[in-house]
């Protein structure tokens, strides 16, 4: 019971991250930002650049966070979250190899501004394993997904307190080399 109502905790967590993710593509005031940073993404094939491929993105991420929410898509869904998160940390990393390390992930929308990090790869490789996770047990029954959502809810905090922490420390390293 303890671990599929963990897994449970981890799929409604990943159903906000995926949220939170499309929410920053589908807002109007980031269509620029998105539009640029799908031009500075090597390997993505110039006809994918433009914002319908972003706005694709974004549909895509709905529809796995709605898929974690249901009982007999669940599996599927964890599974497509966890290739997603996979593809994301492939292009991470080929930016990483390429030198652009200065460049905005993308992750969290312009106002968080994350870089391409070591510390992000690891952070979609470990997504992608708890997305499996997730995919490994079954749905909890609704007397118990009560407590999934509040561990969801507290893993949500964490990751947006660990994820402020990760940009603060690269704004600090930023003016310490200048």
């Amino acid at each position: 019971m303890l671990v599929s109502l963990l897994a449970q905790a981890v799929a409604l967590f990943l159903v906000w991250l995926l949220l939170h993710a499309a929410r920053h593509k589908l807002l109007s005031d980031n269509q620029h930002y998105y539009e640029n940073l799908m031009q500075n993404y090597a390997y993505v094939p110039r006809s994918l650049q433009g914002i319908a491929t972003v706005r694709a993105i974004a549909a895509g991420e709905i529809l796995i966070a709605l898929g974690l929410l249901l009982p007999f898509s669940k599996t599927l869904a964890a599974i497509a979250c966890a290739l997603l998160m996979l593809v994301y940390g492939a292009l991470l990393s080929a930016q990483w190899l390429q030198g652009k390390r200065d460049m905005d992930c993308g992750c969290s929308g312009p106002a968080v501004a994350l870089k391409i990090s070591p510390a992000l790869l690891w952070r979609n490789l470990v997504l992608a394993l708890l997305a499996l996770f997730a995919a490994s047990e079954p749905y909890v029954m609704a007397a118990e997904l009560w407590l999934a959502l509040a561990l969801a809810i507290v893993f949500s905090l964490a990751y947006s307190c660990w994820e402020g922490l990760l940009a603060n420390a690269q704004r600090i390293e930023a003016m310490r080399s200048r």
